[in-house]
């Protein structure tokens, strides 16, 4: 996002079209412009005047959001230049981090990024991990010469037993950057016992470390509800990234809802999708997708732009929180040949 991401919203409320530039416009739509690995923003609601923003101990972003919030607008706030945290103030904002979950209420939504994938969840009074890649290097199980990656603010070991107690553990997808062997290898080893829900090609990588009584395996379409503590969250799986040959099953997307609070949220971390599928479960409250592109030659990985806006106009949601998945230290050959694409820029407007 530069030296200036911002947090804002934009007033229109005509359908999407292109303006005298040939750009397109979004409908109504707020924007929390929340990149990863930064001083997190957060975000404290209330019902009649604009919430007041504060500065969070470094981590990547700690977003506050609830009914109240959800009708509000933000005030514009400049980013700072990315930290370098040492392992101790990590765990130190990572400790921020979990008060937060742990004090949330079962009205409101937290969202903590964790770099690459990961995510820490509050969603209306369930704890949710979300594609966790926390301990040790993403290397995809090839030699470091060839590709290693290592978070660009929090340590690359020490973090799982430093998390709240979870509710669920969620992927999105069997490989490495979601299913990661080395945290998948931690909880087990720190007695995770919550419900696991994946797609299928995560099998393998779970059930070397957990039983399969405590996993659930979904595919597009399929439905899940998870209780906690009083609270559920209800589990759609949707269609997402087709990450190997044509003929292979695509992974998945997530349409979260609260039964309770009547909100939802979209995630899917490389902005693949069925239109036709998602638009009959718009609108939704919250989606979190990566708005730049990322590649191989010749190979898509990451869809940018375009796709981002497309996924927007189709979802029509109230927040949209980009992700920087592809902000990373990487190195290796094969690293040199990975593209990025271009950042999506939305603008205010009336």
């Amino acid at each position: 996002f530069g030296a200036d991401a911002r947090i804002g919203s934009l007033s229109t409320r005509q359908p999407a079209a292109p303006d005298s530039t040939g750009r397109m416009r979004l409908p109504a739509v707020k924007v929390a412009l929340l990149a990863a690995s930064v001083h997190g923003l957060g975000l404290s609601p209330h019902a009649t005047r604009l919430p007041q923003m504060h500065r969070m101990h470094p981590l990547s972003v700690v977003a506050h959001i609830d009914q109240h919030f959800m009708s509000s607008y933000c005030r514009v706030a400049r980013r700072q230049p990315t930290p370098r945290c040492s392992a101790a103030a990590s765990t130190d904002a990572l400790a921020s981090a979990r008060d937060a979950l742990m004090n949330a209420n079962a009205d409101s939504l937290v969202a903590v990024h964790l770099e690459t994938n990961s995510w820490l969840l509050s969603f209306y009074g369930v704890r949710i991990l979300l594609d966790p890649v926390l301990e040790g290097p993403l290397d995809f199980g090839l030699p470091p010469q060839l590709y290693s990656a290592s978070r660009k603010v929090l340590p690359n070991f020490g973090l799982v037993p430093n998390l709240p107690p979870v509710d669920l553990l969620l992927l999105s997808q069997g490989l490495a950057d979601h299913a990661h062997p080395g945290t998948l290898a931690a909880l087990a080893a720190a007695g995770l016992k919550a419900p696991i829900v994946a797609p299928p090609s995560a099998k393998a990588a779970l059930e070397r470390h957990f039983a399969p009584s405590q996993i659930t395996y979904l595919s597009s379409g399929q439905t899940k509800l998870v209780s906690a503590a009083g609270s559920s969250v209800s589990l759609r799986a949707t269609s997402g990234a087709l990450v190997g040959p044509p003929w292979q099953a695509r992974e998945n997307g997530y349409v979260l809802s609260s039964p309770s609070a009547g909100k939802s949220l979209y995630y899917e971390p490389h902005c693949e999708f069925d239109a036709d599928e998602l638009k009959a479960l718009s609108p939704v409250d919250v989606m979190i997708t990566p708005i730049t592109g990322e590649g191989l030659p010749g190979f898509e990985l990451v869809h940018g732009p375009s796709a981002s806006l497309e996924l927007a106009q189709t979802l029509r949601p109230q927040w949209l929180v980009p992700m920087r998945n592809g902000d990373i230290n990487a190195s290796g050959a094969a690293a040199a040949i990975v593209k990025k694409g271009r950042l999506l820029c939305l603008q205010s407007h009336t």
